[in-house]
C-alpha cells in the first residue's frame, strides 16, 4: 500500500539538456495564468536539480498564457506545450500524465512558485523510502503581488499524521506534491466525477 507523507519545508538559469529518459516530470495545468505564469516557469527553470522534463497544457487560454510558454520553450528545450479546448482541470492533469516519461511525477500550478531545492528534495526523499507513493511540502501564502500573507506550516508531517487528517480533510498541498506516476496510474489517476476535490480523491 503506497504510503503518502508531508515532510518537506523548502520549495520552485541554467539551461539544462533535454534528457531522454528524464527524472522527473513538472505537469502544470493553465487556464487564463498570464499575469503569474511566467514567475510559475521561472521557478521551475531554477531548480538546482535540473533532470526534469516540463510538461505544460494551455486549457483554452483567451489572455496569451500560450504565447508566454512559447517563448519560455523556445530557450529551454525542457519545456513541452500542449493545447487543448477547455476541458477543465481533472482532463489537463490526467492528460499530462499520460505524456510523462518520468517515473517522479511534479504537480505545479501556473500561479504558484517553488524554491530552487524542491524537486531535488523530494526526489531524494522518495528514493530513499520506497514505501511512499506520494510527498508533498508545506507551503507559504503569497498575494497576486508577490507579497507573504502567511508563513505558517499548516499541514500534518508522517504517514500516521496524513492518514488521520485524510478523514476530515484535504491535508496534502497538492500543487507542491511529487507522485509515483506507477502509484497514481494504479488509482486510475485523477478521476472527473471529482472535479473541484480531485486532489483530495486522490489521496
Amino acid at each position: 500500500m503506497p504510503l503518502l507523507e508531508t515532510g518537506i519545508n523548502s520549495w520552485s538559469v541554467t539551461v539544462a539538456k533535454m534528457s531522454t529518459s528524464p527524472a522527473i516530470s513538472v505537469i502544470m495545468p493553465m487556464y487564463n495564468s498570464a499575469r503569474y505564469v511566467g514567475e510559475a516557469v521561472e521557478s521551475v527553470l531554477a531548480q538546482r536539480f535540473t533532470d526534469f522534463e516540463f510538461l505544460i497544457v494551455d486549457d483554452g487560454s483567451t489572455d496569451g498564457s500560450g504565447a508566454i510558454i512559447r517563448r519560455y520553450a523556445a530557450r529551454d528545450p525542457r519545456i513541452q506545450l500542449f493545447t487543448q479546448e477547455n476541458s477543465g482541470i481533472v482532463a489537463s492533469v490526467n492528460f499530462l500524465l499520460g505524456k510523462s516519461r518520468a517515473p517522479y511525477i511534479a504537480r505545479m500550478d501556473s500561479d504558484d512558485i517553488c524554491l530552487p531545492d524542491r524537486l531535488g528534495e523530494q526526489k531524494k526523499a522518495l528514493d530513499s523510502r520506497p514505501e511512499l507513493g506520494a510527498l508533498g511540502t508545506q507551503f507559504i501564502e503569497i498575494d497576486g503581488e508577490g507579497q507573504i500573507t502567511d508563513d505558517a506550516f499548516r499541514h500534518p508531517v508522517g504517514v500516521d499524521a496524513i492518514r488521520a487528517r485524510l478523514l476530515e480533510t484535504q491535508p496534502v498541498c497538492n500543487p507542491s506534491v511529487m507522485l509515483r506516476k506507477d502509484m497514481v496510474l494504479q488509482t486510475g489517476g485523477y478521476r472527473p466525477a471529482f472535479r473541484y476535490c480531485e486532489d483530495y480523491d486522490l489521496f
